[in-house]
């Protein structure tokens, strides 16, 4: 998978982690447990940045293409 970002591909990634938290955060809160709709959606998206940031990040290392580390 590459990890170069285009902003389709960060549109996507936090659009669809938008959708499963919000199904996840809503079927929490129909059943009254603690943490519902709006707190499940704020961890996915904060989780969801993170890692694009990570990826971001992987890019500007100064490694070259065939280095060990790189991803």
């Amino acid at each position: 998978m590459p990890t170069t970002l285009t902003w389709q591909v960060i549109v996507v990634r936090l659009g669809l982690t938008a959708l499963c938290a919000g199904i996840l955060g809503f079927d929490r809160d129909e059943k009254g447990h603690s943490a519902g709709l709006r707190t499940n959606l704020l961890v996915g998206l904060a989780a969801a940045l993170a890692m694009l940031q990570a990826n971001w990040l992987i890019n500007s290392n100064g490694k070259p293409e065939d280095s060990f580390v790189v991803m």
